[in-house]
C-alpha cells in the first residue's frame, strides 16, 4: 500500500533513523520477496534481517535475496526462541549453509542472551 509506505517514510524521516532494517522471511517465494523489497525501497532500507532459516530445506534463496537487494545482512533467525535464535548475519557461516558445509546448528552463537 503506497499510502502506508509514505506514512512509514515520514515517520522514519522524522526519527532520523541511522539504519533501516527490512525484515523478510526466507519461507516466502522469490516473487514475493522481490515484491516486498521493491515496495519498501522508498524507505531507504540499509540492512536486511532474514528470518525462519530453520523452516527451509535449501538456502539458495538467501543468495538470491542478498544479490537482489544489494544490502548488508544484519541478522538472521533460525528458531522460535528470540533472542536466543537471533545471530549476526556473518558471511562465512551463511556461505557454509548455502554450500551445505555448515549445519544450521552451527549458527547457534547468538550475541543476545536472556537473563536467568
Amino acid at each position: 500500500d503506497p499510502l502506508r509506505i509514505n506514512e512509514l517514510k515520514t515517520f522514519l524521516d522524522a526519527a532520523q533513523a541511522d539504519e533501516v532494517h527490512l525484515v523478510v522471511s526466507l519461507t516466502s517465494s522469490p516473487r514475493s520477496l522481490n515484491r516486498v523489497v521493491e515496495a519498501f525501497a522508498p524507505l531507504g532500507v540499509s540492512r536486511l534481517l532474514i528470518t525462519k532459516l530453520d523452516e527451509v530445506d535449501s538456502f539458495g534463496l538467501l543468495v538470491n535475496v542478498m544479490s537482489r537487494v544489494n544490502k548488508s545482512l544484519s541478522y538472521v533467525t533460525y528458531g522460535q526462541d528470540v533472542p536466543e535464535d537471533l545471530t549476526p548475519g556473518q558471511s562465512a557461516r551463511l556461505a557454509g549453509l548455502v554450500l551445505g558445509e555448515t549445519p544450521l546448528s552451527g549458527m547457534k552463537h547468538s550475541v543476545l542472551r536472556r537473563e536467568a
